[in-house]
């Protein structure tokens, strides 16, 4: 009687014999979100997508706050959604992005499972339909002034050793040298800087699509930016010299780019409290490349916009523009000479 019931909710013949057995025995009061999440995101992983690590962060977060590994979609609704919601209202940036994420992941589920062809809903609720996700608290402060940048590029005491013949970089000294990379390749990140082919290293310059956005947007973030004469050296000094793929030797040290960039910052730390700076990160150098770019190199917000290869506000006339990247090359000379000389 109950499956007579659910045939008659729906249409069924056009079904395969199949598909009819598999409605019959789905039971839409059971199915298990957490479970579809793990999966949406280990598919995530396995395509190479950077905003993996934050799905994973949002979806722990929610699944402490529910406290019920058998969750399903049906037990998802709007007075849930609203009471984490709350719960996170003190940080300033998880407040939005891990609502987000689990709104993407619902809705990814709903469109796995539900057949609108058909009229087949297993997912019918939609609990963020009357959710409001509220913005991200305005960030603090991250760079430095220009002269701050310059006495970071000079300063010395960073300690290295020697046994064998070689010579083992300290943190400070790889942080050092990675900031001024970061900085000179206008505010080029950390994860790129590691994931960096040989095949992206072509004429001097490095091409290359931006980890972070590069499977969201439909030119995959991609950019050129010229390595300059000023950091020639070091681009020498890590450059990976054997037959694999990767540009750097970042890889040999560091398992992944978060690990790399949390050493890093590490490194960065100690500088800091040595120079009497404020706390220092990777982002202080791309912030600082930003900000000194528009307020002492006369470059406009759209500039700089184009230069941190953020997604432009004119996508539809891109599209009849074959694009130039040599005035991200021309502003961030002007950038590095502001700030060296």
């Amino acid at each position: 009687e109950g499956y007579m019931e659910k045939s008659n909710r729906y249409d069924v013949g056009k079904m395969t014999c199949n598909e009819l057995v598999e409605l019959l025995r789905r039971d839409e009061e059971s199915i298990p979100f957490f479970e579809f999440a793990t999966k949406f995101i280990g598919d995530m992983i396995n395509d190479g997508s950077a905003g993996a690590r934050n799905y994973r962060t949002a979806l722990n977060n929610f699944k402490e706050y529910v406290d019920d590994s058998r969750l399903t979609f049906k037990d998802i609704d709007s007075k849930l959604i609203n009471g984490w919601i709350k719960s996170l209202m003190n940080t300033s940036r998880a407040r939005q992005m891990y609502p987000s994420a689990i709104k993407t992941i619902f809705k990814a589920g709903a469109e796995y499972y539900n057949d609108y062809d058909r009229g087949i809903m297993l997912i019918s609720n939609d609990p963020f339909r009357r959710v409001t996700i509220p913005k991200a608290a305005t960030p603090k402060k991250r760079s430095i002034d220009p002269a701050e940048v310059r006495k970071f590029f000079e300063y010395e005491e960073v300690k290295e050793s020697v046994f064998f013949n070689e010579t083992i970089q300290s943190r400070e000294s790889i942080a050092k040298d990675v900031c001024i990379m970061v900085f000179c390749l206008a505010g080029i990140n950390t994860a790129d800087l590691y994931h960096m082919k040989k095949d992206n290293y072509n004429k001097g310059k490095l091409c290359y699509n931006r980890r972070k956005t590069r499977s969201s947007r439909d030119d995959s973030a991609y950019i050129e930016v010229k390595v300059v004469d000023y950091i020639k050296p070091l681009f020498e000094k890590y450059l990976d010299k054997s037959k694999g793929d990767f540009l750097f030797t970042f890889h040999k040290r560091y398992r992944d780019h978060q690990t790399l960039n949390k050493s890093i910052n590490q490194g960065l730390t100690r500088i800091a409290k040595g120079m009497g700076l404020p706390n220092l990160t990777t982002y202080t150098f791309r912030h600082s490349w930003a900000t000194i770019a528009q307020n002492h190199c006369g470059a406009s917000i759209a500039d700089v916009a184009f230069a941190l290869n953020h997604v432009s506000e004119h996508k539809i006339t891109e599209r009849y523009i074959s694009i130039d990247y040599s005035p991200i090359d021309k502003l961030n000379e002007k950038v590095i000479d502001y700030v060296i000389n």
